[in-house]
């Protein structure tokens, strides 16, 4: 947390007020969220791990494996399965783009593609939600 304030603050020379302020203050937070998260290996690890297990079991019971598993929140829960999968998988496990892939049975272009289309619809969702 004490990281986020302080990023905010050094970054708040960056702030257009002609813009939107959600969007910019949750980048930066995004950003330092994803990068105490791949510090922390061992962490990254055991939500690989979590993930993989969460899969099998929901694959089992026939349900969706990351509603099943992850909190996802309003903007996340907003996102088609496939979107909100696809940006769970890249942005907030931190699997690669080749990993991923291959968890969803997908090729890295359509990964790709998924993960661009979820980023601008979350876009949009932040931007008509404004302060």
């Amino acid at each position: 947390m004490q990281d986020i304030l302080i990023a905010i603050h050094e970054a708040r020379h960056t702030y257009d007020s002609r813009r939107l302020f959600r969007p910019w203050l949750f980048a930066i937070v995004r950003h330092k969220t994803v990068d105490a998260l791949r510090r922390n290996n061992s962490y990254n690890k055991a939500l690989k791990r979590q993930y993989n297990s969460a899969q099998v079991s929901a694959q089992a019971s026939g349900a969706n494996s990351l509603d099943a598993h992850l909190d996802q929140g309003r903007l996340l829960s907003a996102l088609s399965p496939r979107y909100r999968e696809a940006i769970t998988l890249t942005k907030i496990i931190g699997l690669s783009t080749a990993e991923a892939a291959t968890e969803l049975g997908i090729s890295k272009s359509a990964l790709k593609v998924r993960v661009h289309r979820a980023i601008g619809q979350l876009r949009q969702l932040l931007e008509a939600d404004e302060l």
